[in-house]
């Protein structure tokens, strides 16, 4: 019986590093140090280093691992897309044997949490599409059934992935931080009765203002004072433009007119 080994991985799991990053989407546009976690996963072939129990068959990933220390507190720079950029140049740069890696990228000291996925090839080839997530969006509003809830604002929470296909190697910039900011101006004065209700108004909002056709946007909503004994109640979601006919058809075409 023979094995395929294409899923095989070596991985670089949450480097910690204070980078400069300036935050283009904040008027000030201020630059400064902010924590940020690098994963990185490359696809290898360990069968033979695993016959062998030979490091020469496998990925040097601690002289890729001393690179990125290295080098990347040298540079600043204008947004996730661009650093993850960085490490791909870094990790193919450094191991010749090294064809398809995954980039993982999380600015962490801010709240939400920003996280750019990206993937490549040696070869410049384009593989998945690329995350952009928002963890941990929370603000209060107004939301549910009970007499109180109609009254008293609570905890609202979001998780928020979405997924655009890579069309070319240049950094196209993602507006996270506009975006989180965009649905807390929304929906915290939200009316909403329920979180499933809430869940695609907020789909569909996020593919109005992220204005990629092929995007497919995550939402997970939550409510963390909903149920005495548990975290939260919560409502996921997947939706492309294609869910929302009556918002998207009419404004494509006005786009063709």
């Amino acid at each position: 019986m023979t094995h395929s080994h294409s899923t095989d991985t070596i991985r670089i799991h949450e480097l910690l590093l204070p980078l400069s990053i300036s935050n283009v989407d904040v008027d000030d546009k201020e630059t400064r140090l902010h924590d940020v976690l690098i994963s990185l996963s490359i696809s290898h072939d360990i069968s033979r280093t695993a016959h062998s129990d030979d490091l020469t068959y496998s990925i040097d990933y601690a002289a890729i691992y001393t690179e990125l220390v290295r080098t990347l507190p040298e540079a600043s720079y204008t947004s996730l897309e661009g650093l993850a950029d960085h490490v791909f140049e870094t990790a193919f740069r450094t191991h010749p044997d090294v064809h398809d890696v995954v980039v993982v990228v999380t600015l962490r000291d801010t709240s939400p949490n920003f996280t750019v996925e990206m993937a490549r090839r040696r070869d410049h080839g384009l593989t998945s599409p690329s995350k952009f997530t928002i963890n941990g969006l929370v603000f209060p509003a107004i939301i549910g059934i009970n007499p109180r809830e109609r009254t008293e604002k609570q905890p609202l929470g979001f998780d928020i992935i979405v997924q655009r296909p890579q069309k070319s190697l240049s950094q196209e910039y993602f507006p996270l931080v506009g975006l989180s900011t965009s649905i807390r101006e929304m929906f915290d004065q939200s009316q909403y009765l329920t979180l499933e209700a809430l869940s695609s108004a907020a789909a569909c909002h996020i593919l109005a203002y992220t204005q990629g056709p092929e995007d497919k946007v995550t939402v997970k909503t939550s409510k963390p004072e909903a149920l005495r004994l548990a975290a939260a109640s919560q409502v996921q979601i997947t939706r492309q433009r294609d869910d929302f006919p009556e918002v998207f058809s009419s404004r494509k075409a006005l786009d063709t007119v």
